[in-house]
This record gives structure tokens, C-alpha cells and sequence, in this order.
């Protein structure tokens, strides 16, 4: 058994032994998990859901999880982001709206969204990157990384925001 698959069988454990509450909030995680695969990779959205499982089990099943999101036109290299939503869908249309809103047209597309963790936006001449991880710091390095593609471009980062922000 790979360790993905036990890490869900133990998540799945601590939820039946959480009760309704943290059922409630698995079954969150699998229908955010479908929604992502119809716009990221299979491997991406499992380890999305990985975290979320790991959330419910840690909050006791609370449906307390919020979603931030980062979209992204590459053609008007413009981006839109959002934070405390209760739903992926919702964080990552107001995302989109917002990039539509700072000039970026129709092609402004997510490119990250999450619960609890934190992404970041770099750019630089022609490029970008965006990566997520626990923290704000480093969710910026990664992106960072990711543009600058090791240290052989320059980029700076844009913006960085936490699931869990309050955006007034």
C-alpha cells in the first residue's frame, strides 16, 4: 500500500472515530477534490485533498476550512487573488473576477488555490510561477524558485496570500 493510500486510511479512521462532523467534513474534501481534477492534475488535487483530510482530522471534523485562490492572465500578465472563502469554487471565481477586473481578459485561469496552505505569484520578463506551501515565506520562495527557474532569471514576487486572510 503507498503511503498516499495509507495516509487516507488513517485520515479516514480518525474521521469515523471525530464522528458526523468530520465525515461531513471529508466528504468536503472529495467533492473539492472532483471539482479540482476537472481543472488541475489528478496529482495535484490528490495531495489537495491529502491536506484536507489531514485538516478535518486535526480540527476535529470542523467545517471551519476556508479557501484562497490566485488567477492568473499570462497574455496580460495580470493575476486577481482571494482568501476565506467557504468553498474552492467561490475562492477561485472571485480570483478570477478580480484578475478580469485588473485588466487581465478572459484568459485569466487559477493557478492555485488551497486549504489551509498559502500560495504566492512571482513574475519577471516573460515569465512567472506560483507554488503553495504552509507558509506565506515560504510559498514565496517557491514561486520565486519556480520563475526565476533556479536563480537564472530575475523575478520578484507579486503577491502572496493564506487560505485563512481576511481581504477586507
Amino acid at each position: 500500500m503507498s503511503r498516499f493510500w495509507r495516509f487516507i486510511a488513517i485520515a479516514c479512521a480518525f474521521g469515523a472515530a471525530n464522528g458526523p462532523a468530520a465525515a461531513d467534513c471529508t466528504d468536503g474534501c472529495d467533492s473539492d477534490y472532483y471539482a479540482c481534477t476537472n481543472t488541475s492534475s489528478v496529482g495535484t488535487c490528490s495531495h489537495y485533498r491529502s491536506m484536507c483530510y489531514q485538516s478535518c482530522t486535526l480540527n476535529g471534523g470542523s467545517q471551519s476550512r476556508r479557501f484562497g485562490a490566485i488567477a492568473y492572465s499570462e497574455s496580460k500578465n495580470r493575476y486577481g487573488y482571494s482568501a476565506d472563502f467557504p468553498t474552492q469554487a467561490q475562492a477561485e471565481q472571485r480570483a478570477i473576477e478580480e484578475c478580469i477586473k485588473d485588466g487581465g481578459g478572459n484568459d485569466c485561469k487559477p493557478v492555485w488555490f488551497a486549504t489551509p496552505n498559502c500560495g504566492a505569484l512571482a513574475r519577471g520578463p516573460n515569465r512567472w510561477g506560483s507554488d503553495y506551501a504552509a507558509t506565506r515565506d515560504a510559498a514565496e520562495e517557491k514561486a520565486l524558485n519556480n520563475c526565476s527557474d533556479g536563480g537564472r532569471f530575475d523575478c520578484t514576487v507579486d503577491m502572496a496570500v493564506c487560505a485563512n486572510d481576511k481581504i477586507p
